[in-house]
């Protein structure tokens, strides 16, 4: 499923209820560029961690590395919020990559849907 295609807010909202996914569309947002998964794995690890990038633990980068190849990643690249080559590695922006923009547009959906119930 695309974002061009009928998606729920419910469904939305569960795509972006990991701390971890929602970092990730962050860390594109605001580099504006693609991102090796090495160099996001590392800032995400210092995240979690209120440690610098460069002071956050191998071990916990590379535990988040693995999370984001099997999990993360490959849910948001099917949702088309990013895109995600696996091969070298890197992550990079969706034509339509702000969850932000597609989240408003869900939420007005359903304000309209739940003022239309009111009436």
């Amino acid at each position: 499923m695309t974002v061009t295609e009928e998606r729920s807010l419910a469904e939305l909202f569960d795509l972006l209820s990991h701390p971890r996914r929602r970092f990730v569309i962050h860390a594109l947002q605001r580099s504006q560029r693609a991102l090796d998964t090495t160099t996001l794995a590392k800032r995400i690890a210092a995240w979690e961690s209120t440690a610098s990038a460069a002071g956050a633990s191998e071990p916990a980068a590379d535990a988040v590395a693995v999370s984001l190849h099997h999990t993360h990643l490959p849910k948001l690249a099917e949702a088309g919020l990013l895109v995600y080559d696996e091969t070298p590695g890197r992550v990079g922006t969706a034509d339509r990559t702000s969850a932000g923009l597609l989240l408003d547009d869900k939420l007005q959906l359903e304000r309209e849907r739940m003022l239309a119930h009111d009436r």
